[in-house]
């Protein structure tokens, strides 16, 4: 349980090292140079070429459970307690309380228990999240993605900026991917397909693009309605495939569109020109041709 939080900083570390080459790159370019690293990252782990290292197709397996245990004893390490009953000295009344909790070990080995864990790291997830979205880096992303050049037109370092979505994205990838693999207990690279990363994408754009909320609700709604409709088992992809397509059409928005920007002014109308300053419209007194009321018009 203690290594997510090392694998969340490992797959940041990964994350900055896959950005630096391409963060030149904008809109598709991007987002194909990115998928196509995953891929390349995929086939590479699964040969055989670092099969001392990634054991091949094979996989790591009997990955151990997450332990309350381990996790308590590590973060004490982390600040320079070596030995248990030295930390007891120190907290005092707390000892009884540690004590029970070291020696009973707190092994996290059924569906409740990881239900837990996940929920847990899943409000870890929406806090980071929420923060980041309000916070100036967040409104650079913003920015970013409704026009990079006016973006960097107003000042805003849009390399920097795209490598900390990187980063921080790498990271949350890495904390989920340490809790998922304790849960099945191995990492094969077959698993990991192009598919998931395209499962992903489209559980954003139907939620809904910037929204948190949204993300929920496109999971439950990409993730629950394949399940749903395993009882039409040769005519579900194809029903799957016919509600993306009428998402598309019908509701582009997202099912909860982000309402950051939705209360802008709208344009107001233009009035029409009028006469250039120090000149009289046609008709008025001292314009060149205009007549006076009630004289006949000359010929």
């Amino acid at each position: 349980m203690a290594g997510a939080p090392l694998f969340g900083a490992r797959g940041g570390h990964r994350g900055a090292l896959l950005a630096l080459p391409i963060l030149k790159m904008r809109g598709d370019y991007l987002a194909i140079a990115t998928l196509g690293f995953g891929e390349i990252i995929r086939i590479v782990v699964g040969s055989d070429a670092l099969k001392p290292i990634t054991y091949g197709s094979q996989g790591i397996r009997n990955i151990d459970r997450p332990e309350v245990t381990h996790a308590v004893i590590t973060i004490l390490n982390w600040f320079g307690v070596d030995h248990i009953d030295h930390f007891f000295t120190v907290v005092g009344e707390s000892r009884q309380y540690l004590y029970v909790v070291i020696e009973n070990r707190l092994v996290i080995d059924d569906s409740q228990k990881f239900y837990y864990l996940i929920l847990a790291t899943c409000v870890f997830a929406w806090v980071i999240a929420s923060r980041l979205k309000y916070s100036r880096l967040g409104r650079a992303w913003m920015a970013i993605r409704e026009d990079e050049d006016v973006a960097q037109a107003m000042g805003i370092n849009r390399v920097n900026a795209k490598l900390w979505a990187f980063v921080l994205g790498a990271f949350l990838g890495g904390l989920s991917g340490g809790v998922a693999s304790s849960y099945i207990q191995s990492v094969v690279a077959r698993g990991l397909d192009l598919w998931i990363s395209i499962n992903v994408l489209c559980l954003i754009i139907v939620g809904g693009m910037g929204s948190l909320p949204g993300v929920l609700v496109g999971s439950l709604a990409m993730i629950g309605l394949p399940e749903l409709l395993r009882g039409f088992d040769e005519y579900r992809m194809l029903i799957y495939g016919a509600v993306l397509v009428a998402m598309m059409l019908y509701r582009p928005q997202g099912l909860w569109p982000d309402t950051a920007g939705s209360h802008r002014v709208p344009p107001t109308r233009e009035a029409p020109p009028g006469p250039a300053p120090g000149s009289e419209a046609p008709g008025e007194p001292g314009e060149q041709g205009s007549v006076p009321p009630g004289e006949p018009e000359q010929p």
